[in-house]
């Protein structure tokens, strides 16, 4: 009887250890989904956030591009019409100028 009572406490045992290892593995294995999904998803996000930067990126280089060449003709202009003030002021300066005889 002994015996036979240490033999239902080792079934026993060995049915609860079975339980919890498989308690455990379907636990882990949840776990490791939620985690293989919340990283999908973070990735996704981010990969969403990355692609809007790049555009942003790209648009400030456009503006970048645009402003100096504005920038450069604007420069470029002033420069032209400086010269052609000089030339009038120095044009005016030699005809008033009374020659030396």
């Amino acid at each position: 009887m002994a015996e036979r009572l240490h033999d239902e406490y080792v079934n026993a045992g060995v049915e609860q250890r079975d339980k919890i290892i498989a308690e455990a593995q379907s636990e882990a294995t949840g776990l490791v989904s939620d985690a293989e999904e919340k990283s999908r998803l973070t990735l996704g996000a981010l990969e969403e956030q990355k692609t809007v930067l790049e555009e942003k990126v790209e648009q400030l280089r456009e503006f970048e591009r645009d402003y100096r060449s504005r920038l450069k003709a604007y420069i470029e202009g002033q420069l032209q019409d400086l010269d052609s003030r000089g030339s009038v002021a120095t044009e005016s300066t030699e005809s008033t100028e009374v020659p030396e005889s």
